[in-house]
């Protein structure tokens, strides 16, 4: 290929990185961490451990009993769902193990919803909203989507992003392309650490294309689709296709139409028993009920089937005969559920329940990280090979790029961090939490940005990477200190006891980038933003 051709696609790959990779940055580190979004929604939310304590107590009960529990309370409404405590459990094959088992109903006012509560036998009702839900797993997904920005806005931006992202990796296909095996095993290690982080950064980009490619597509098909789809009604069908018959297309089966006239419902292991008769391998998440009580209720089974790339699987059954009213399962899906649940369970990592899960969860955590890393470390590389040699001063453009890339990057790990401890050390029973958690990042940005404009560049890096170690280490100690023992999360809470030995891990990995980030600064060749200027020459 000629030079010419390789300085354009260069020249590209670097531009479209810069202008999306702090973005990017955003993306990816949440992302990672939304992987495990059950296993951080369980740290963070105060109701584990009273669940734990019910556990250790042996005030369980079986998924019919939460059930008649909640009918017979002043709470009951006919539309509701029965979920297992555990975070990370299914509802019981048979239906009649005893456990930890709550129901979630939507509260009406007037008509309107106004918020979530949960139900447990022996148990006051609480409201999600201010207790049982942590808030920070659901901002972290949502940092994902849509970079902190207003959610609408934010989201599609982030379809944008994703296009000029996928623009930047073929680029960078094109350009490594013609030495791909010399660039995946060079890595030179050495006192030159523009070399070294050069290195990984090729290195990481080229190990990860696949799972970045994979990204790009099912980016753009999340942010994106619904775009396409009114697009294509307006543009094609002369907008004649309602809006309601979009929303028609994820239905499962047509909800029953409400009525007065009263039925019998089948208990819980009854209705798994037809479930099962009509897909034996079909392992239920959740049950939601429409019109319980009613000679029209339905109820709609959510779960999982484990050998199909389509993780998610659903059936709507007559709740008071069993009946079959429609399903989406291997072999009988439908088609919009169909292509959705390909492309969720590829970006989110929700296929493989049979074959090694928790591999494929761990390795799109790395990968997600190692992603975060080639963003942040390509804005420094191209500051880096741009630096004036000569020059003690260097342009202010460079000076801006670093500032605005520490403080996006850093203050993104920053705020996740505390938002994660905020959600941990608010009361339970504070209305706060809603206000505080997502506003602990939206606080450790500007924090972060104030920090790194007041102090020169290299100083305000290694300040604010000693902040995050410190903050993430303060996730695990906190958890460890104040509520759970670590023996008692291994025994009772293992995927809680799982996020703060990857927090622990993370905040080693901060430290140690702090550190050599200070030694750069200190020992690295001089005249560049990130190096400690010599010492003023004393007078006389």
């Amino acid at each position: 290929m000629k030079s010419a051709t390789i300085k354009r696609f260069t020249s590209l790959h670097t531009w479209t990185g810069i202008t999306t990779g702090i973005l990017l940055f955003v993306a990816f580190y949440a992302g990672a961490l939304t992987v495990y979004k059950a296993e951080i929604d369980a740290w963070a939310n105060p109701q584990v451990h009273a669940e734990l304590a019910a556990e250790r107590d042996g005030r369980l009960f079986t998924p019919q009993q939460a059930v008649n529990a909640f009918v017979n309370s002043p709470h009951f409404t006919p539309d509701f769902y029965l979920f297992s405590s555990r975070y990370y459990t299914y509802l019981p094959e048979d239906g009649e193990t005893p456990g930890r088992y709550a129901i979630y109903w939507s509260e009406q006012v007037n008509g309107e919803r106004v918020g979530w509560d949960v139900f447990e036998p022996g148990a006051a009702p609480v409201r999600s909203d201010a207790a049982t839900t942590s808030q920070a797993a659901n901002f972290i997904e949502l940092l994902h989507f849509t970079m902190g920005l207003p959610e609408t806005f934010g989201t599609y931006l982030f379809g944008v992003v994703t296009l000029i992202y996928g623009v930047a990796l073929l680029s960078g296909l094109v350009i490594h392309l013609p030495h791909l095996v010399k660039d995946l095993f060079s890595m030179r290690a050495g006192r030159n650490l523009k070399l070294f982080w050069q290195d990984a950064h090729n290195v990481i980009g080229v190990v990860s294309l696949p799972f970045h490619l994979m990204f790009v597509v099912t980016s753009l098909v999340l942010a994106l689709t619904i775009v396409a789809i009114l697009g294509a009604n307006f543009f094609t069908l002369g907008n004649q296709l309602p809006r309601e018959r979009i929303g028609e297309l994820y239905e499962i089966a047509p909800h029953p139409e409400d009525s007065d006239t009263p039925a019998d419902m089948l208990d819980v292991p009854t209705l798994f028993e037809h479930a099962r008769g009509v897909e034996s391998d079909f392992t239920v998440r959740y049950v939601h009920w429409h019109g319980y009580g009613t000679d029209t209720a339905a109820a709609e089974l959510s779960g999982v089937y484990p050998d199909s790339l389509i993780a998610s699987a659903d059936m709507q059954l007559d709740a008071a005969s069993g009946a079959l009213q429609g399903a989406n399962l291997p072999g009988a899906h439908n088609p919009a559920l169909a292509a959705s649940g390909v492309i969720v369970s590829l970006h989110f990592a929700r296929f493989g329940e049979a074959l090694g899960h928790e591999l494929v969860r761990f390795a799109y955590l790395l990968l997600g990280l190692l992603g975060a890393f080639l963003f942040y470390s390509g804005n420094l590389l191209w500051i880096e090979t741009r630096r004036k040699r000569r020059k003690p001063t260097q342009p202010r453009h460079h000076h801006a790029l670093a500032r605005l890339t520490v403080a996006g990057c850093l203050g993104t790990v920053l705020g996740i961090s505390l938002l994660m401890l905020t959600a941990k050390l608010l009361p339970a029973e504070s209305v706060l939490r809603a206000v505080w958690v997502p506003n602990a990042w939206y606080l450790a940005l500007a924090a972060s940005a104030t920090w790194i404009l007041l102090r020169p560049v290299w100083r305000g890096t290694v300040e604010l990477l000693w902040a995050c170690a410190l903050a993430t280490a303060a996730v695990p100690l906190a958890n460890a200190i104040v509520f759970m023992p670590p023996w008692e999360s291994v025994i009772y809470a293992p995927g809680v006891f799982g996020v703060d030995m990857a927090a622990a891990v993370l905040a080693a990995g901060f430290a140690l980038i702090a550190r050599a980030t200070a030694r750069r600064a200190r020992e690295g060749q001089p005249n560049s933003v990130w190096a400690e200027p010599p010492p003023a020459p004393s007078p006389g």
